[in-house]
């Protein structure tokens, strides 16, 4: 009579385990892929093999970028009057106004 084997692997809750091959906690950041052994290896490699090709894409970049070859693009600068205007958006009064507009302001009186 052969043997027969029922295997069922129970999906943790838990998004901490431990690695089987460093022993260290891992969290579950996110999961990327579900399926059998040969696939989820066959996955890892094309994973594996796109962020390589990312990792050697930033490096060419970067040594563009330290010889002066390439620039990368530069935020806007602020001026001055934008900072104050971003710092003074909202119910809080300028001190352009006329002083008793302020305290009118301030008490709620019209």
């Amino acid at each position: 009579m052969p043997q027969e084997l029922r295997v069922v692997d129970i999906v943790k809750k838990a998004n901490k385990w431990v690695c089987k091959m460093c022993s260290v906690k891992q969290s579950l950041a996110r999961e990327y892929f579900r399926g059998s052994g040969q696939d989820c290896r066959s996955m890892v490699q094309q994973l594996s093999v796109r962020h390589l090709e990312m990792d050697q894409r930033e490096a060419e970049v970067a040594k563009l970028v330290l010889q002066n070859k390439i620039q990368l693009p530069q935020p806007p600068p602020m001026d001055p009057v934008d900072l104050r205007n971003e710092a003074t958006k909202g119910s809080i009064p300028t001190s352009q106004e006329p002083i008793p507009r302020l305290i009118a302001n301030v008490l709620g009186v019209q």
